[in-house]
C-alpha cells in the first residue's frame, strides 16, 4: 500500500466511509490527499451534500395529492 492513495483510490474510500468507519490508517491517507487535493475535496462535499439531503427527503413527509 502506498502512502498516498491517487483520486480513484481516494474516491473509492470515500463513498466506502460513508457506509462504515474506515481503519485509522485509511481516514489518514484520505485526510493527507485531501489537504493537497482541491477535486477530492470538491467530492467529499457533495457525497457528503447528497448524503444530508437524502436524510432531510426521508424525514418529510410526502405531499398530499
Amino acid at each position: 500500500m502506498k502512502l498516498l492513495p491517487d483520486c480513484q483510490e481516494v474516491s473509492r474510500l470515500l463513498s466506502d466511509g460513508q457506509d462504515q468507519r474506515l481503519p485509522i490508517q485509511e481516514r489518514a491517507r484520505v485526510r493527507l490527499h485531501l489537504v493537497m487535493c482541491d477535486t477530492c475535496r470538491n467530492v467529499e462535499g457533495q457525497m457528503a451534500f447528497l448524503r444530508q439531503a437524502m436524510r432531510e427527503l426521508g424525514r418529510r413527509e410526502p405531499p398530499e395529492r
